[in-house]
């Protein structure tokens, strides 16, 4: 049945016949790269060892040098080391995707083949929506993007499990996809567990409405273009042309002119609104892009905002001047101000274990470009006591009483 459905998607594509495939040695790869090599094509195995789970990341490798020469196929591994700082699951994601593209290049395949499956894509699209992404979101992952392709997408995770027990293929568990830290394992073993069984057809329908919201947002790309085209030039546009147009494609047309990088839908609603209610002179940045209204135009240049580096300083009894931001400290403790870090972590009050800064700014829908201006409140020993006066840590808790912020516009 698989192979069928895998045959089926490649035959939409241009013909070709090597193919690079990204095998972890779990199950979905495993199955992936079998597929292809049962449909005929040439693959490439390729695996790209992390060394995050050390002894599991070496026993993953081995597994998959020994399963493609088993297979009699060309694979190619190697090791990378990440950065300890920072988002280190991005990090490793991109590398893994310069490697493969290198050897893409090398072995002079056609495609990346990696085996995102139905479920993955149910999960991408649930998680988009609950960070208020808009319609682009909610299409999900496309089985072609450039040389990326995803010959699994349409098939659920239950056929991928069958499929590798009649075909007798061994595989890897890793077990850091049952950690319900991540977000994404809480969403696939909590809740979309329980969404099915309140309703059966859950999967169709959150794939019905991810075709749906793909078919609506090609039409407003192609509207979206047709207006940037005639309205905007010279880095300006007509306000009221712009106003007068239906809600949704001002929002499209907006993620046209910042390069859609990093905006979340709450801030172009509020660029929206700047757009048809902000007076002369006054600007609004967003993401790649700053806009500002001078009469009856709108002047945009997509030059990001950059936060100035902040030096750390200590707070003292009375109001610091910290960038935006005037902190009232009546405090005793010594405590300072400074910029958010990469890798930086604190304990929120209240909850147990620690959370990345990084995940919090993520989760509280925060731009990119604003995460360096908000003040990191942190003791003698740097640790963090408390995100601005958004959210306190465990241990900063005293910092309700005696700490205060306000931010100039």
């Amino acid at each position: 049945m698989i192979l069928k459905k895998v045959k089926k998607t490649l035959s939409n594509l241009p013909t070709f016949k090597r193919v690079v495939i990204g095998v972890s040695g779990g199950v979905d790869s495993v199955v992936l790269a079998h597929c292809l090599k049962e449909l005929g094509y040439q693959i490439v195995v390729v695996h790209l060892n992390h060394g995050l789970r050390e002894k599991e990341s070496d026993a993953d490798e081995a597994f998959v040098i020994e399963l493609a020469q088993e297979w009699k196929v060309p694979f190619v591994t190697s090791r990378v080391q990440l950065p300890q700082k920072g988002n280190v699951e991005n990090e490793g994601r991109k590398a893994r995707y310069a490697f493969f593209e290198k050897v893409r290049q090398a072995k002079r395949a056609k495609y990346i083949a990696v085996a995102h499956h139905q479920d993955d894509q149910i999960e991408t699209i649930l998680l988009h929506l609950e960070r208020g992404a808009g319609l682009k979101g909610l299409c999900g992952m496309d089985t072609l993007s450039l040389t990326l392709l995803r010959p699994l997408l349409s098939i659920p995770k239950a056929e991928i499990l069958k499929y590798a027990k009649k075909n007798q293929l061994k595989y890897r568990t890793d077990q850091s996809n049952f950690d319900l830290n991540f977000r994404r394992n809480r969403l696939r073993h909590l809740v979309i567990p329980e969404l099915r069984r309140q309703n059966k057809d859950f999967n169709s329908k959150v794939l019905q409405l991810a075709c749906q919201a793909c078919q609506r947002h090609r039409e407003l790309q192609s509207q979206s273009n047709n207006w940037v085209r005639r309205h905007v030039g010279e880095g300006q546009f007509n306000r009221l042309a712009f106003v007068t147009l239906p809600k949704e494609l001002q929002s499209e047309i907006l993620l046209n002119l910042t390069g859609r990088g990093d905006v979340y839908r709450k801030n172009v609603d509020e660029l929206r609104a700047f757009i048809s209610n902000g007076s002369t002179g006054k600007k609004r940045s967003i993401s790649t892009a700053t806009f500002h209204i001078q009469y009856d135009e709108i002047h945009f240049s997509k030059s990001a905002p950059t936060t100035p580096e902040l030096k750390k300083q200590k707070l003292s009894p009375g109001i610091t001047k910290w960038g935006k931001y005037s902190i009232n400290y009546k405090g005793k403790k010594a405590v300072y101000v400074r910029q958010w870090q990469s890798g930086d972590r604190f304990q929120p009050a209240g909850m147990k274990g620690s959370k990345k800064i990084q995940d919090f700014f993520t989760d509280s829908k925060i731009p990119r470009f604003e995460r360096k201006a908000i003040p990191i409140i942190v003791d003698q020993r740097n640790c963090v006591l408390s995100i601005s006066d958004i959210r306190v840590a465990q241990q900063g808790v005293y910092l309700k009483k005696c700490l205060r912020l306000t931010k100039s516009k």
